[in-house]
């Protein structure tokens, strides 16, 4: 009987769904194809965010959209000099059943 557990426990451990998405990723078994790149998303920055003094950053860590099983996060921003920048991350979670991602 504890042998069936311990199969069990291996088979779910393998197919959990971090490693399906890294087995896609690392293209061990599956085929990635792009379907559709450069998928636009729209969001406004809101005055209070921006950092006042250089060097300054603001951590927001706000999602800002969520669409074709990506979330997307805009993390932060800061200023340097006369300009600023942001840093957005997409977190991919993708719908093991839909095939695409």
């Amino acid at each position: 009987m504890k042998w069936k557990v311990a199969i069990a426990g291996a088979w779910a451990y393998h197919h959990r769904s971090e490693a399906v998405y890294d087995r896609i990723i690392h293209q061990e078994g599956y085929t990635v194809s792009l379907i559709k790149e450069q998928i636009s998303t729209e969001f406004f920055l809101i005055p209070e965010w921006i950092p006042e003094r250089n060097g300054e950053e603001k951590q927001l860590n706000r999602v800002i959209d969520d669409k074709f099983g990506t979330r997307i996060i805009f993390e932060k921003v800061g200023k340097r000099e006369r300009d600023f920048f942001i840093q957005l991350n997409a977190i991919s979670y993708p719908n093991r059943k839909s095939g695409q991602f």
